[in-house]
Order: C-alpha cells, then structure tokens, then sequence
C-alpha cells in the first residue's frame, strides 16, 4: 500500500520522484564543505530564526531558495525583511534545529534529545507538516520518504 502526502497548501500531491531532488553527490559534498562550517561558527549570517529556547543564526542565501515563504518573508517589504529575524515560536525547538540542519546538510537525523519522549513517525508528520507550512519541497520528500521507510522497518 503506497502513502500518499497531500500538501495542505496547494492540494497537490509530492510526487514520489520528487523524493530527493538534492545535488549530485559531488556538487552537495562541495556545499557542505563550503557552507556548513560558515553556519556552525555563525559567519556570515543575516537572518535569525527566533525561538523563545533559543535562536538559529542561518543565512539567507541558503534558506530563501529552498522555502517560498522564507524567501517571500525576506523579500517581499515584510517586517523580517528589515529587521533579520523570523518568529518560529509555533514549531518546537528540537524541529526548529532538524530545519536548519536540513537547509545546510540536505538531510535531517532522527535522532531526538532526551526529554518529551515523541517517535520518529511523529517526527517525520511534524518534519513534513513544517515543510508544507514553509513550502519546503525537498524536505516534505524526505520526510515522507523516511515516514514510509519507518512505516515499513516497524
């Protein structure tokens, strides 16, 4: 039996070949060396998104092109245009960190941090659901792409 995703926002189904639409192996090996050590000493960065647990400093040449809301947001004479910061105070902090990890690593981990106890279905729903909020296609076939794999490991 095969799942379907239905994006809330443009009733459309994610085709399953748009699964990972990620770099040749190669060019994403030469963007993670190149872009990952700028996020993790924070060089650079001009966009910030907030969270009351705590902030994550990302770039927006990294972030606008892969989310139309990020990009409209930045672009489009919005407030978070001007002042560099975006209130992501709906979407958990641990969620938040697989976000960024994925706009900088094309991949998020499953891996959870001590504390509320949610399965890595629940993970990948709420992963899936931030992606069709922030129309975020690459990751919404990751997402539904690890659901499927878990729903078949169990």
């Amino acid at each position: 039996m095969a799942i379907r995703f239905i994006s809330a926002t443009t009733k459309e189904p994610y085709p399953h070949m748009l699964r990972y639409l990620l770099l040749k192996k190669r060019d994403m090996l030469l963007f993670h060396y190149r872009y990952v050590p700028l996020r993790d000493e924070d060089k650079f960065t001009d966009l910030v998104l907030a969270h009351d647990a705590g902030n994550f400093s990302v770039h927006r040449i990294i972030v606008c092109p892969q989310s139309k809301v990020f990009h409209k947001a930045c672009t489009g004479g919005f407030q978070e245009e001007y002042s560099g910061i975006i209130s992501m105070g709906q979407v958990s902090h641990t969620e938040l960190g697989k976000l960024v990890a994925f706009f900088y690593q094309a991949d998020y981990s499953s891996d959870m941090p001590s504390g509320p106890e949610i399965s890595p279905l629940q993970l990948h729903v709420r992963m899936f659901a931030i992606a069709d909020q922030y129309e975020i296609p690459r990751l919404a076939a990751i997402a539904a792409d690890k659901y499927s794999s878990e729903c078949t490991a169990s």
